[in-house]
């Protein structure tokens, strides 16, 4: 199965929707700012389409696992485009926030994520959540360059206008170019190790980093250009000369990240490094605050970047590895709430807190969390276990695979029969001969 083509239109559409998301992420802040709106104001703005996304993104991971993840993807994007309009045409803050809080209910990151993970091996899982993540991150530097720089000439709504399209754009790669899905018949297997994803204590563990990483990144989002704004006197048409060196070197993270965690099984260790760095982001942040350093604080932006970089190309690639195939979407899709419920409340309490106790405090509490959650992560999270996958077609009666001591998981797609296994038990030459 060639990798590349099983998860690049999957991959073009979150990144082309994140671009939609991202590119206002820079200047929304400062804007909302100047319309007089309150700090809670700000934060919904920033944040509000999290709000939503915590509301719909269950529901929508278990309507992918019992319906076409296909035409709920479709439907997702096509809720987004009518936000993203609403955004363009608003004339006041409350307007602003509406089209924001409809731009979240197009919630459909786990369903794509869901369906990547079904395309692809267990063995090259990363590799394809790497090569969405890269997707995504490329978006995220392509925002910080020209969002700023549109939305300072032509103004804010003009981004809104480019997010629409570039939704319109996704449905179109998605009608055209992403195969409508095999119809899936699950196995029901049980082990030891692959518990109901309500019940998995890893998996918890991985919804509670996705709340607070997600957390952390928005509040970062707010406070960054509300700080270079006011504090240093960085128009918004300058920000891009910030973000840029620090998205680039955020990109150039990625790949060892995932390196390390794919290849020699270090998932834990480059999580708690992607936590290290956040804690070094918001020291730095703390004390250029307090000697009123420009370089410092961009030393810490360039930082926050790599941290947030080096855990996106494993996050959901380790969260999918927790959950049987019957389970993915709707797991993945509570992981995804969880990142958007730490989304929601990292922007809110990052716009109300900046305002209320400074960036010193403000930056010293989000390194005292970032502390305890490396604690809990340490003690808690287990590595996945190291499986792989085959795929085998014409199989008569695929039923005799359950009955393959080391085999963990199966599903049947169409004629292709899924089958994951624990390669210190069987191998795949036993595994064919069996079904023979």
């Amino acid at each position: 199965m060639n990798l590349l083509k099983s998860t690049l239109p999957l991959s073009l559409i979150s990144a082309l929707r994140f671009l939609g998301l991202f590119l206002v992420i820079p200047t929304i802040a400062v804007y909302a700012n100047s319309l007089g709106a309150s700090p809670l104001m700000i934060g919904l703005a920033v944040g509000g389409y999290a709000l939503t996304q915590i509301i719909f993104q269950t529901p929508f991971g278990i309507l992918g696992d019992k319906f076409d993840k296909r035409a709920i993807i479709a439907f997702g994007l096509i809720v987004f485009i009518i936000g993203s309009l609403i955004c363009a045409m608003s004339e006041n803050i409350y307007w602003l926030v509406v089209g924001r809080l409809i731009q979240g209910v197009g919630a459909i990151s786990s369903l794509i994520s869901a369906m990547i993970s079904d395309l692809t091996p267990e063995e090259h899982r990363t590799k394809a959540m790497a090569i969405m993540g890269g997707g995504i991150s490329i978006s995220f530097l392509l925002s910080m360059l020209i969002g700023p720089l549109i939305g300072g000439v032509f103004g804010l709504n003009t981004l809104f206008y480019i997010a629409a399209f570039c939704s319109l754009l996704s449905l179109l790669i998605l009608l055209f170019k992403v195969p409508k899905p095999e119809k899936i018949t699950y196995s029901y297997l049980t082990d030891t190790y692959s518990k109901h994803y309500l019940k998995d204590r890893d998996l918890w563990i991985m919804y509670m980093s996705s709340f607070l990483q997600k957390a952390l990144a928005n509040l970062a989002f707010v406070i960054i250009p509300l700080v270079l704004h006011k504090d240093f006197a960085i128009s918004e048409s300058e920000l891009w000369k910030f973000y840029a060196p620090a998205g680039i070197l955020g990109i150039l993270a990625m790949a060892p990240a995932s390196i390390f965690a794919e290849k020699y099984g270090y998932y834990k260790k480059v999580m708690i490094a992607g936590i290290i760095a956040f804690i070094f982001c918001f020291a730095l942040f703390c004390y250029s605050d307090h000697i009123q350093s420009l370089w410092l604080f961009v030393v810490g932006i360039i930082i926050f970047f790599v941290g947030f970089d080096i855990h996106e190309p494993i996050m959901q690639s380790l969260a999918s590895k927790y959950p049987k195939a019957s389970q993915r979407s709707s797991a993945l899709g509570l992981f995804t709430t969880f990142g958007f419920l730490g989304s929601f409340f990292g922007a809110v309490l990052g716009g109300v807190l900046y305002s209320h106790i400074g960036l010193f405090w403000l930056s010293l509490l989000t390194g005292i969390i970032s502390i305890l959650w490396i604690i809990g992560l340490g003690i808690g999270l287990r590595n996945p276990k190291k499986y792989k996958t085959i795929f085998l077609k014409d199989i008569k009666d695929w039923s005799k695979a359950s009955e393959i001591v080391g085999v963990k998981d199966l599903y049947l797609a169409g004629e292709t029969l899924s089958i994951k296994y624990d390669p210190q038990i069987t191998n795949e030459e036993a595994i064919k001969e069996k079904l023979k």
